[in-house]
């Protein structure tokens, strides 16, 4: 099947995988074959939608932040706040 979309990663194989399962390899290829441009191959995010279907990782609200992705977010948005006022002055320069 990866002779007809593109897949980049493992994250891909298991959409495909899924896309398999649930409507079965000759659907899928068909709309591979509908979405390619040329001898392109399509990327899945061209094909899902044409099969009417949205895969978990991309529905809205299907990645929820965890702890650690709050934690990193927190300390860039600390680190941008303090280059937006500036550096701090030496004390003690005159």
């Amino acid at each position: 099947m990866e002779n007809c979309v593109r897949v980049r990663n493992e994250q891909d194989r298991q959409v495909l995988r899924w896309l398999i399962d649930t409507i079965g390899e000759g659907a899928v290829q068909d709309a591979a074959r509908a979405c390619a441009i040329g001898d392109n191959k399509p990327y899945l995010s061209m094909v899902t939608p044409r099969l009417g279907l949205v895969p978990r990782r991309w529905a809205p609200g299907a990645v929820a932040p965890d702890a650690i992705g709050e934690q990193h977010l927190l300390t860039i948005y600390a680190i941008l706040h303090r280059r937006r006022r500036g550096p701090k002055p030496i004390s003690g320069a005159h």
